[in-house]
């Protein structure tokens, strides 16, 4: 039975087609990859959302999402399969260092760790939800959350960090362990101001309180000194000395409605963020950065449908984004969750 729906799935994936998309020098091949839905423990048959993406290397990626959804696959996406989580609330944050050493979080502080065949639960010494993680080696990974959490692991225990912020953090990045950054601001529907913390390898303070929009989603950069943040109305921030000046990047029309809630990419040429569509309160939007210009890009899933939450990728030929379904009640199961896969040809 399940073959027979892997099957179906995987046949109406081919059926979506090709897309070519050119962007300056590179063209992008678009294509829907595989993941439609593959297992749904609610109810609801559109109720699993895909929340983040990650992966040890370009064949093997792990998306994780709600209910303690997990899916791997060491095929670049040709085929996926569900992996045991051990819970069943929601997954926000997934980062490893190889493919036996993968940690997600998510709801009521569960932190779960992959060793290669299995999933098992870490104790994180707190219930806050927490919405990403983000580290630079086993011995030293961070994970943020609600109301300024912020726990460290250092190999074999996790610990509490001082944030200096009561608001919820819902990004994690940094360029080395003394120099992290992680962003936020006003919990969902409720307003305030968006917010960077910085960490110096000793302790965190306010880089930065932008009182324009309630929140930042997450962060990104190249190094200990370009550092790029995307959030609420369609906001880029960048700054090329570290945090002690932030500029708005231009955005193309009609993003200043949307909520970018993820961004990655390889270089300053080259970069993605992903997140609600345009003139909607909720659809997909991806764009490209090629150094000089943000350019919305075209994809089978543009037409207002879904959101996107996550975006991953190995290089610039190979990356993964990852949403969910708007129209729940309108969905067929093999509708939700899903990622569109990126390769330049």
């Amino acid at each position: 039975m399940v073959k027979k729906l892997l099957s179906r799935i995987m046949f109406a994936g081919l059926i979506m087609g090709l897309v070519i998309v050119a962007y300056g020098t590179n063209a992008f091949a678009v294509e829907a990859c595989g993941w439609q839905l593959q297992y749904n423990p609610d109810p609801d048959p559109a109720a699993n959302q895909l929340r983040a993406v990650w992966g040890p290397s370009g064949k093997e990626v792990f998306a994780v999402g709600d209910y303690g959804t997990i899916l791997h696959t060491t095929d670049s996406g040709s085929n996926w399969s569900l992996m045991l989580s051990g819970i069943n609330v929601n997954i926000y944050g997934v980062w490893g260092t190889s493919a036996t050493n993968v940690i997600a979080v998510g709801d009521s502080g569960n932190i779960r760790k992959y060793d290669g065949s299995t999933w098992s639960a870490m104790t994180s010494g707190t219930t806050k939800r927490l919405r990403d993680v983000w580290g630079t080696a086993s011995d030293n990974v961070i994970a943020v959350g609600e109301d300024g959490t912020i726990r460290k692991y250092n190999g074999t225990s996790w610990g509490s960090m001082t944030s200096n912020t009561t608001l919820t953090l819902q990004g994690v990045w940094g360029s080395s362990s003394s120099n992290v950054f992680a962003v936020g601001g006003a919990k969902e529907n409720q307003t305030g101001s968006a917010i960077i913390q910085k960490y110096n390898g000793t302790a965190w303070s306010n880089n930065l309180t932008y009182t324009s929009i309630p929140r930042f989603h997450d962060v990104w950069g190249t190094s200990d000194t370009n550092v790029y943040v995307v959030g609420e109305a369609g906001t880029i921030l960048h700054t090329t000395d570290g945090g002690t000046t932030w500029n708005t990047m231009s955005v193309p029309s009609g993003v200043n409605t949307v909520t970018l809630r993820d961004i990655w990419g390889t270089s300053d040429s080259d970069i993605f963020a992903v997140g609600d569509g345009p003139a909607v309160p909720n659809g997909s939007t991806i764009l490209h950065y090629d150094g000089t210009t943000w350019s919305i890009m075209s994809h089978p899933r543009d037409d207002k449908i879904v959101r996107l939450h996550g975006v991953w990728g190995s290089s610039s030929d190979n990356f993964f984004a990852v949403g969910e379904p708007l129209l729940r009640q309108m969905l067929s199961p093999s509708m939700a969750p899903y990622c569109i896969r990126y390769a330049v040809i």
